[in-house]
């Protein structure tokens, strides 16, 4: 706790743009219901604790189309699904990731608490450019951090990458 991963979170959410962004149900891979896959680019889970018997249900997700099923509907066979996911975790205990897993890319972040390495003021201005709560968001710095992220990412270090 306090690493920054609720301000990972919100920087996240903000660079797929809000409405594209999905707070993940622990039934949306736990249950037959997954709707909440259909229309988002990012789905973000917060504390979901994953076992051996999830591994599969997360690989089928990472692929290009799956069977989205809604309460009271028939499935459909194959719908196009555009969606990453991001799960976080304090415990390292509740991540379940196979020696050989592919499709997943686990990050470790710092085990500092952020105001450890930033002081407070700093941090509460940089989390005011993505949280509407406190600031109108700062288009402009968000789209900046997206260009970064654009001009360093190497297909070297990630072969997958897909930039557009």
């Amino acid at each position: 706790g306090g690493v920054g991963k609720n301000t990972l979170k919100l920087i996240l959410s903000q660079l797929h743009g809000k409405r594209n962004s999905v707070d993940g149900k622990r039934s949306t891979i736990t249950e037959k219901f997954n709707s909440q896959l259909e229309n988002c680019t990012l789905c973000l889970f917060d504390e979901l604790k994953f076992g051996e018997e999830h591994e599969n249900l997360l690989k089928e997700i990472q692929n290009n189309t799956v069977s989205i099923e809604r309460k009271g509907i028939d499935s459909t066979s194959s719908t196009p699904i555009y969606c990453s996911m991001v799960i976080s975790n304090n415990k390292p205990r509740d991540n379940f990731l196979d020696f050989d897993a592919r499709k997943f890319a686990p990050l470790v972040l710092s085990s500092k608490n952020l105001n450890t390495i930033m002081p407070q003021p700093e941090i509460d201005k940089f989390i005011s450019k993505f949280d509407e709560k406190m600031n109108p968001v700062d288009l402009k710095y968000i789209a900046q951090i997206g260009y970064w992220i654009k001009n360093h990412a190497s297909k070297e270090n990630w072969p997958r990458l897909v930039l557009s």
